[in-house]
């Protein structure tokens, strides 16, 4: 008996779809089945693509401790560490790198200036804290005991930062770059950070997006748009002008996190 060769192939093709289907209505992991709480940290978390990073960044900012288990496997110990504002977990994260990462993201996201003690570089986690509460203008959060941290050709930078002085910073380009200057202080050939770095700072300071287009480096440019979003103007559209696709995802998280800070 011949069997219709078309008739055979409607049967496949009806068995595809229906297997196309049913994967769509019932999806073989409770991967994509997250709900997206609505709130505007959560739709920026919403925006990035890779599964368990977007589980970190809602676990962060709905306090979801249950979420990070669905974050990377040497990811959920960080995560779960800054859902709870507690910097001791991080002493249990064994990369380096993630460990230091760890730590100062519980002072970042937290305004825990104390879990710097758990940082195997605490001038490091220091400087970046409350070069990242200057950023955000949260002036009342600095004090200058912090600064005692720092060496002495190092203090002074923080002392301009807490006190809002750049009188402090005496003649370092590098310390004064950190307050309002003109876009042609960064042609200053003495200037220790490159072009793209001081007009980052430009953008920066007079909270101007646009200062950022006006760099070449790409990764640079990147930068700044990355902490425009972080600590200026949390909108998402800036992420969108990333170039590196590790950042882009990041500058999302980025996002929610100022954005959870603007809410509290």
């Amino acid at each position: 008996m011949r069997i219709n060769s078309k008739l055979i192939g409607m049967i496949i093709l009806g068995m595809v779809l229906i297997f196309i289907i049913i994967l769509f209505i019932f999806p073989t992991s409770g991967e994509n089945n997250i709900i997206i709480p609505d709130n505007l940290p959560s739709r920026a978390c919403a925006e990035i693509t890779k599964k368990q990073m977007q589980y970190n960044c809602l676990a962060i900012v709905n306090k979801d401790r249950d979420l990070c288990n669905k974050t990377s496997e040497d990811g959920v110990l960080a995560c779960q560490a800054i859902v709870e504002n507690n910097p001791q977990l991080c002493a249990k994260v064994k990369p380096a790198m993630q460990k230091k990462t760890c730590v100062n993201e519980v002072a970042r996201v937290n305004d825990n200036i104390a879990s710097c003690d758990f940082s195997d570089d605490k001038k490091d986690c220091m400087g970046s804290y409350l070069a990242g509460l200057y950023w955000d203008g949260k002036y009342n959060l600095m004090d200058k005991k912090y600064c005692e941290v720092f060496p002495d050709d190092d203090r002074n930078w923080c002392l301009a930062l807490v006190t809002q002085d750049k009188s402090v910073c005496g003649n370092s380009l590098a310390c004064l770059s950190l307050f309002i200057q003109p876009l042609s202080f960064c042609d200053n050939q003495q200037m220790l950070k490159s072009k793209g770095e001081c007009l980052r700072d430009r953008a920066m300071t007079q909270k101007d997006p646009a200062i950022c287009g006006l760099i070449d480096n790409t990764n640079d440019k990147d930068r700044c748009y990355f902490n425009i979003v972080g600590h200026i103007n949390p909108d998402l559209s800036f992420c969108s002008k990333i170039s590196d696709s590790e950042l882009k995802q990041e500058c999302f998280s980025n996002a929610a996190v100022k954005l959870l800070d603007k809410e509290n």
